[in-house]
């Protein structure tokens, strides 16, 4: 069941090279009409021991929603297709204890919601994909609990020195269920911009 909750930190996340040299977001559908939105709702984490980045492979139909920024109270959907790397080299440094399983891109306006990302977020190569999955064990927890994040942006997502401009935007997945997956999002740029998401899948990976 999903749950209320407020949005985790991305301390981790910045450290991993969060934030890369500010770009645009990338034009993608229209807001969702409210009457689309309205079956997402933020949802509490931590996720549950045992939960992994894997089981996001496949094509989702994305909705965010902001709750605080420029934009709060707005929605937008699009798609997103997530899938593994398989034999193709991840594009960033490996890091302690830090898994990238999944890339893809997405089909979304960042911008309806008050959200920028550094880079292009449709772009699918595995080379310098338009978003990476992160994950990586959750501190101070269980064996098998882990954090999740997609991160926006291919810029960001290419490797090589990490450049601190401020632009970013990062989902933090707070659920996985059979067909979805929904959490928090924090952006920030020239303005700071935040809400909450969820992925309904559409087809599997």
């Amino acid at each position: 069941m999903l749950r209320f909750a407020p949005r985790p930190g991305l301390a981790l996340a910045a450290a991993l090279g969060l934030v890369g040299w500010a770009g645009q977001s990338c034009p993608g559908r229209a807001p969702a009409p409210a009457s689309e939105a309205a079956a997402c709702a933020p949802v509490e984490g931590p996720l549950t021991a045992g939960a992994r980045a894997d089981a996001l492979a496949g094509e989702f139909r994305l909705t965010l929603t902001a709750t605080d920024g420029p934009r709060a109270g707005s929605s937008a959907a699009g798609t997103l297709r997530l899938q593994p790397f398989g034999a193709r080299p991840v594009p960033v440094p490996p890091a302690t204890g830090v898994r990238y399983p999944l890339f893809g891109g997405a089909n979304v306006d960042l911008a309806a919601v008050g959200a920028v990302a550094p880079g292009a977020v449709d772009r699918a190569d595995a080379a310098r994909p338009g978003v990476l999955v992160l994950e990586w064990p959750r501190p101070n927890a269980p064996a098998g609990s882990s954090e999740v994040m997609l991160r926006f942006g291919a810029d960001a997502n290419q490797g090589g020195m990490p450049r601190f401009d401020g632009a970013f935007t990062a989902l933090t997945v707070t659920a996985i269920e059979a067909g979805r997956f929904a959490g928090t999002w924090e952006s920030g740029g020239e303005e700071d911009a935040s809400g909450y998401f969820c992925a309904e899948r559409i087809a599997a990976g």
